[in-house]
This record gives structure tokens, sequence and C-alpha cells, in this order.
């Protein structure tokens, strides 16, 4: 599949990386059976890549084969390919095995387990039923109390039950199947919105509160963040507020970052020089965004075979790596604007599911839509989750609030320059002048 440039490969089910691996390590135990021991292989089970390389290198003293450049993944793959078939050096033995594991431990789970056992079915062309009567049949005792499916099995079950035993009473008409099954036992009405359940907002009485993870709250949490930010210069000890400047330079940064240390933001302010102190450790950036672009730039990984990492990339770097690529293959490369990012959070924070095997072939459709690219790619979008928790503001107030936190003023004052009355009552009841 490399070698006919397709980038991105089809995930596997977690049993038959497990059946790749076995088959490698038999293989390759014959050419090395005082290296690679019953006892040694049998540690491998639930690895993960850096276990599996830490047991190569402490146990057998191997370390794994430098696999660099352009060509990499074809290399591994390469090896992986050779690997059942032809004798391989230890350290290259290594490098597959942990490169097996890392792909076990990535697809393992619940889901992985739950995506293992509807294979097995559709190979053995089996129901749900006929599945787990062999599996207590085979192993007598085995609990199948929290063996689970995915709902398409269990309709797949109900329609060939129906089909063969409609054959004998002929009453099950076709009408009667399509009443039990969708209206019955397959019905599924929507998930009553909670919406009732959310706090009003402190200042807008008849408007909610806003999700955490919404783009709006995300810059609200770092403009109020940072007009409360002091710095210190531990050579004078002079305190003072960041400047109007400062505070834009650090909003970029953490437009499209989880969040800074205090070391990370004083670079950011002051570059090498030293002799400088926060009166906090860690500011939370736009988590939200954050957690889009981390995908984003996956899949440039993936298009263009790179590595990079999000920690270790400047926002200005992330926004142009990710947008040129996107240009340069004909996706929206308008993908980190807000306009963009604002749809592709609503359509992830609220999709509900599908009625496709895996529950999201709608959400995957859309999200390519949305960005400009093949599904294969949104499927790794898709994975975002973000937190379910709301603040106490409506999004209606933030945005009121909001420019006078970027004009440099601190969260009462920017409250009451918006105008909300209901602070400015409670502010007056603390004593405050009515001046404010």
């Amino acid at each position: 599949m490399l070698k006919k440039g397709k980038k991105r490969l089809p995930d596997f089910y977690s049993s038959d990386l497990k059946s790749e691996l076995r088959r490698i390590l038999d293989k390759q135990s014959r050419h090395y059976p005082e290296q690679l021991t019953a006892d040694f292989i049998g540690q491998f089970d639930e690895k993960g890549k850096n276990e599996a390389l830490r047991l190569f290198k402490d146990k057998l003293g191997v370390l794994s084969a430098d696999n660099k450049g352009k060509d990499r993944k074809i290399t591994a793959y390469n090896w992986r390919a050779d690997a059942p078939e032809h004798k391989l050096e230890l350290d290259v033995i290594a490098y597959v095995v942990a490169d097996i594991c890392n792909d076990i431990k990535k697809s393992s789970g619940y889901l992985g387990a739950i995506s293992d056992r509807s294979k097995e079915l559709q190979f053995a062309n089996e129901t749900v039923g006929q599945y787990l009567y062999r599996i207590i049949t085979e192993k007598p005792g085995t609990s199948i109390r929290n063996t689970t499916f995915y709902r398409q099995d269990y309709i797949d079950e109900f329609e060939t039950i129906w089909q063969k035993q409609s054959e004998y009473h002929k009453e099950l008409t076709p009408e009667l199947k399509k009443q039990i099954r969708d209206e019955i036992i397959f019905y599924q009405r929507r998930l009553k919105s909670q919406k009732a359940l959310v706090s009003n907002c402190e200042f807008e009485k008849y408007h909610k509160a806003a999700p955490k993870s919404s783009p709006v709250f995300q810059e609200f949490r770092i403009w109020h963040k940072l007009n409360n930010i002091t710095v210190t210069d531990k050579n004078t000890g002079e305190k003072r507020p960041l400047s109007l400047d400062e505070m834009n330079r650090l909003a970029e940064e953490l437009s499209i970052k989880a969040g800074l240390s205090d070391k990370e933001v004083i670079h950011v302010l002051f570059g090498k020089k030293k002799g400088y102190e926060l009166n906090f450790k860690k500011i939370e950036g736009n988590v939200t965004i954050a957690a889009i672009a981390a995908q984003l730039l996956e899949v440039v990984n993936v298009i263009d075979d790179k590595e990079y990492d999000m920690a270790k990339l400047p926002s200005e770097d992330i926004r142009l790596i990710i947008t040129s690529c996107f240009k340069a293959h004909g996706f929206n490369e308008n993908v980190l604007s807000e306009e963009t990012t604002k749809k592709l959070w609503h359509l992830l924070y609220s999709y509900e599911g599908d009625n496709s095997r895996t529950g999201d072939e709608s959400l995957i459709r859309l999200l390519s839509q949305i960005c400009a690219f093949p599904e294969e790619y949104a499927q790794i979008l898709s994975s975002v989750t973000f937190e379910d928790e709301y603040g106490s503001l409506s999004s209606r107030a933030m945005k009121k609030i909001l420019p006078y936190l970027k004009e440099g003023n601190i969260y009462d004052k920017a409250c009451l320059y918006a105008g909300t009355t209901t602070l400015i009552r409670r502010l007056r009841k603390k004593g405050m002048r009515k001046s404010l």
C-alpha cells in the first residue's frame, strides 16, 4: 500500500496484530533459540513500545535498529513483511516487535475488544447467540456477562433469525418484522436534552451558561488569566502587570496551545533573558483548539511522513505547517480560522452517533466536508473529545465582557464597562464606590 503511494494505512484488529507478533517471534526464535526463549517471548503480553524495547535492552543487551529518513515507514513495514519468512538481525527484530506492540497498545481496550468480536462474527458467519454458545460450550464456566457487541451485530442477528423462522411461521410478515425491529426492540429515541439542568448565566438572566469547551469560553478564560499575571524582576524586586503588547503575544501563543508553564511564558516574553518570575506556575490555553490542531497536525504527519510534535513547536509554526500542507494538497487551508474551528467544535461536541456499525460514519463524512479532505483523514479528527462541564457565564455575556479584557482591564472592571448590572449591584454590596 505504501509503495502505491497510500499515505494512511488502515487500522487493524488487535487480534490480527497479536497473531502477527506470534508468527514473527515463532519464526525468529528458530534462528535465535538461546535469545528468544519461550520465557522471554511471554513477557511481551500487554507491553507497549518502550517497554518492549527495554526488554530487549535489559535481557539481551540489544538496542533497536536505527530507522530514519524519508522512507522510514516503508523500511519499517518491509522489515515486518520479511519477519515471518526470513531471518532478521536481532536489532531489527527489536524494532519490529516494539512497532507491533505499539500498534496493539493503540488498538486494545474496550472498543478494540468489541471490534475483534464483531470481526469474528463476520469471518465465521455467526450470529451473536451462536458465538456466545460456542464460547461457553468450548470453555465451560467462561463468563460472558460483559461480552458486548456493536448494535449492528444484534440487528444482523435479528434479521438472520427472522428470515429463517419466517420460512416456518407465515405470521412473521415483513410488516410485523418492521414493527418489532424498528418500534420495539431497536427503537432509539433521541436523548432528552439536558439543557434545562444547565445553570443560568450569572449576568444574563434568561441565558444558559456556556460549555467550558466552547471557543468563546476558552478565549475568555485566557484573557481573564492574562490580566491577573504579574511579572517580578528578581534583581530589583519590582512587580508589574503585563503590558498590552505582552498580553497579545501570549494570547497568540495560547490560542492553539493547551497551556504554557511559567518558564515557557517567560521565554515567549523575554527570550533567553533570566531573572524573571510569574505569580502562576502554569497558564491554561485554548484546550479546545489545541485538541483539534493536534489531530490536524497528525494528518500532516501521515501525509508528509513527518513527526511534528505540538509541544515542541511555537503556535506560529503549528499554524504555518498545517495551513501550508492543506493548501498544497487542495484541502481547506482556512481550517484553523475562527469560523471553521467553531464549526468543527460544534460538530464534534454535539454529535450523538448514528446507526452505522461504528456509530460515527456520519461524523466522519461531515468532518471530511468541512476540511475538504478524504474520510481517512477525517477519521483521525473524529477522535477528538472535549471536557463536558459548563462555566458560569453565557456566551452572550462573555462576548460583551471580552473586548474590555482585551484592553487590559481586570475582570471586575471589564464587567462594569460591559454594563453587566448584576455585577454592579454585587460589587456595591461589597462596599465599592458607585463611581466604579
